[in-house]
């Protein structure tokens, strides 16, 4: 059973579920892909609720319909998930979203997902390594495949 609180911490290349405070999860390559061709084949509705908590923004979004990803709700999550230090987006890995919606759906909560860390740029991600030694040089988030994140 997953606590009611914790951390969780994304990493899309490998696509590891490592929840910080509580348990550790992995979903292999195999198991998001897995997860894709299913909800092609079921024809999946996913919706997120996110709460950011830095821009203490909130949206939620259902970015995947009849097991297609919607293209304009992705936008609309990169800019979300943009580096709130220079308010700049990228494109954000969508399996990243999906292997999230898993996360949840396997907690049962309907509360939002408190967002910490989408996308950072390499100026942000320099800056929070000189901070901090728990900084990778080469962050997925970087490249829009990481999100940290804590469910209440």
């Amino acid at each position: 059973m997953i606590m009611m609180r914790h951390s969780v911490r994304l990493i899309a290349f490998g696509f590891a579920v490592v929840a910080l405070s509580c348990a550790t999860v992995q979903a292999g390559t195999r198991l998001v892909h897995a997860v894709g061709r299913a909800a092609i084949a079921n024809g999946d509705t996913r919706t997120l609720s996110l709460y950011h908590t830095h821009t203490r923004e909130s949206i939620e979004i259902t970015y995947r319909v009849n097991g297609q990803y919607d293209q304009a709700a992705l936008n609309k999550l990169n800019w979300f998930l943009r580096d709130w230090r220079v308010d700049e987006p990228t494109k954000m890995d969508p399996r990243l979203f999906d292997v999230v919606w898993e996360a949840v759906q396997s907690t049962g909560t309907s509360d939002p997902i408190h967002v910490v860390s989408g996308y950072r740029s390499p100026t942000t991600n320099a800056m929070l390594r000189r901070r901090s030694n728990m900084v990778a040089k080469n962050s997925q988030h970087m490249l829009g495949k990481a999100m940290d994140f804590y469910l209440t």
